[in-house]
């Protein structure tokens, strides 16, 4: 898959992150080797998700994305065949400008 940058390994599927299509990408696998179609995790804005950069799992059904300006706080209810946009913390607020590391609180 061209353009992977950040993957969750999760019980039956990954989730990959696509950089180039600003994409979030659910891949089922089984004993290691695909195991059906990959797909688009619907619900999710390009605009928002513009190049993700690395994935992080907070739990079962909340992930945080990060791309070059924002750390993307995505919840989903549905085992990620869809997931919306919760939160987005421009990371330019972040001093130094420029960071790379990011962190959400729970009351962010």
């Amino acid at each position: 898959m061209a353009g992977a940058n950040g993957i969750i390994v999760k019980d039956d599927y990954l989730i990959v992150a696509n950089y180039g299509q600003s994409k979030l990408i659910k891949v089922p696998v089984k004993d290691g080797k695909l195991n059906g179609a990959l797909s688009i995790i619907n619900g999710l804005d390009s605009h928002v998700l513009n190049g993700p950069d690395g994935l992080v799992e907070v739990n079962d059904n909340v992930i945080i994305a990060i791309t070059g300006s924002n750390a993307i706080l995505i919840e989903s209810d549905d085992d990620f065949a869809s997931a919306e946009v919760k939160k987005a913390v421009n990371l330019a607020a972040i001093d130094p400008p420029g960071s790379t590391t990011a962190a959400l609180k729970s009351d962010d």
